[in-house]
């Protein structure tokens, strides 16, 4: 008896795909850039090349501004007291240009900034020219720039936010600490080499020249654009208190090795990287958690902290290296940085179990 083949059903086949030999199917490699994406984002990039040029040349004057008081002076403590002079307007008015950055156009604001800047800038490049310089004036000027400065930074960062979508606020945050950071190394290096080759009072015209287009930038940003809201999730009080003990430690490390000189430039490398970690934090923080309305506020109160308390710093470091020596004044300041942290948290528990989402 003969029985029929069994007839295979098209799902009892496997399955084949056939692609014409001629052709090829390529799948692209997706290429990350991490945080430099975010520059992608037309505002958000004008700001951020703007401000580093702007920043890059006022860490240029900054450096003329000590030279010139050295060669006056030839004090620590006078140097010590630009810092003072600089940190005590910005205590004062930091909290003030908050509000005034969440009442008023944050563009035109950061116009107006700019433009009173350069104006500093240029007395001071005038008075060099002119031989009138003297210590009053460079203090006078100094503080002037300082209360406007007051104003600038949380206005400028009251402005990240609406220009970038929520989920690109890490990198934008990021990279705007990296850009501080960043110019506070290449900009002091730029202000050296300016005043030996083309003098202190060309130094200055650097910085009016710097902040112009940094006001050039500033205009052609649409503020008003909205973004979409994104969701993140960050758990960032334990960072920022480990960020914080490692640049205390390395900041006693430094003091303490001075030399040889690898050996100093790496422990100052391990702050600044602890440094920057914490800052990106506290700023992402802050931005993530406020609302517009009020942004400009609260990064007031986080520039009293970040810039006027560095300023402060610099006050006592050169007081306590006039008084002491260069080195007690590293180490000292380091362990006040430490002592300071936990004792905060001691006293505060509940901050190292801080979400944001």
């Amino acid at each position: 008896m003969q029985t029929e083949p069994k007839k295979e059903s098209i799902t009892d086949q496997p399955t084949q795909t056939i692609l014409p030999t001629s052709s090829k199917v390529t799948i692209p490699a997706k290429r990350s850039l991490g945080p430099w994406r975010v520059l992608r984002n037309r505002n958000y990039a004008l700001l951020f090349w703007g401000q580093l040029i702007s920043s890059a040349g006022t860490q240029m004057q900054v450096v003329a501004v000590a030279w010139q008081v050295y060669l006056l002076t030839h004090s620590a403590i006078a140097l010590g007291l630009i810092g003072l002079v600089q940190a005590i307007p910005r205590l004062i008015f930091s909290l003030v240009g908050g509000v005034f950055a969440d009442m008023f156009d944050r563009r035109k604001m950061l116009l107006v900034i700019e433009a009173v800047l350069a104006t500093t800038s240029a007395m001071l490049a005038l008075c060099t020219i002119f031989h009138v310089i003297n210590i009053v004036i460079i203090y006078i000027v100094v503080l002037i720039a300082a209360s406007v400065s007051a104003f600038e930074f949380p206005t400028r960062q009251a402005i990240i936010p609406g220009l970038v979508r929520r989920e690109e606020m890490a990198d934008a945050m990021s990279l705007s600490m990296v850009m501080m950071q960043l110019t506070s190394i290449i900009g002091p290096t730029a202000g050296g080499f300016a005043i030996a080759w083309i003098g202190v009072a060309n130094t200055y015209w650097f910085d009016v020249i710097s902040y112009f287009k940094a006001g050039f930038v500033t205009v052609v940003i649409f503020l008003q654009r909205r973004v979409r809201n994104g969701s993140i999730f960050w758990l960032i009080a334990v960072g920022i208190v480990i960020a914080i003990i490692v640049w205390g430690l390395c900041i006693i490390a430094f003091g303490i090795f001075p030399t040889p000189l690898w050996l100093g430039v790496l422990f100052l490398a391990g702050a600044g990287a602890a440094d920057m970690v914490s800052m990106i934090l506290r700023g992402l923080v802050i931005q993530l958690t406020t609302p517009d309305e009020f942004r400009g506020r609260m990064s007031a109160v986080n520039a009293m902290f970040v810039i006027g308390g560095p300023m402060l710093g610099q006050f006592e470091s050169g007081l306590v290296a006039g008084l002491f020596t260069p080195e007690f004044s590293v180490v000292s300041g380091g362990l006040a940085c430490i002592f300071a942290t936990l004792a905060i948290v001691a006293l505060v528990p509940s901050l190292i179990r801080v979400k944001v989402k």
